[in-house]
């Protein structure tokens, strides 16, 4: 499956073994063993592979059939992991704080979540005003035209 990936991939940009190679500072005969499946990627190249060809590591590994994530999709997965660690602080199980340290971090990290999905919405109202002012000044400048030709 990876194999595939990567020969779909170096091929849709014309690229050859070498070339592919000389990006991530490896032998041609290592990156081809990554094609013909006859190597597993390690794991700490697999991301300078992803970002050579613009795509998430799912991807690369068949987890995802999306070559790259939405910004949307990016920020979801994002809060899902934030919300996860604040769970393992709030139940105890981070090794090396005592307990009520690990709630005073989980409450902080809970309020510092708020905060930045308020800022978010904020946002996003605002690029919505934005659009819509957009909007107004495309319609005022049509109705100036159509009275100019009156």
């Amino acid at each position: 499956m990876v194999g595939n990936r990567l020969k779909d991939l170096r091929e849709s940009r014309g690229w050859s073994f070498q070339e592919v190679a000389d990006k991530l500072h490896i032998a041609k005969s290592t990156y081809a063993g990554y094609e013909y499946d006859r190597r597993d990627v390690p794991n700490e190249l697999l991301p300078r592979v992803a970002q050579l060809y613009n795509v998430t590591t799912d991807y690369l590994l068949g987890l995802s059939n999306h070559p790259q994530q939405t910004q949307e999709e990016n920020k979801k997965y994002s809060e899902e992991k934030y919300l996860k660690v604040i769970e393992d602080f709030k139940n105890g199980r981070v090794a090396g704080y005592p307990p009520e340290v690990q709630t005073m971090i989980a409450s902080a990290m809970e309020r510092q979540l708020e905060e930045y999905k308020k800022q978010s919405e904020d946002q996003m109202d605002e690029e919505e005003k934005d659009d819509d002012d957009d909007r107004d000044d495309q319609d005022s400048e049509h109705e100036d035209q159509d009275s100019e030709q009156t």
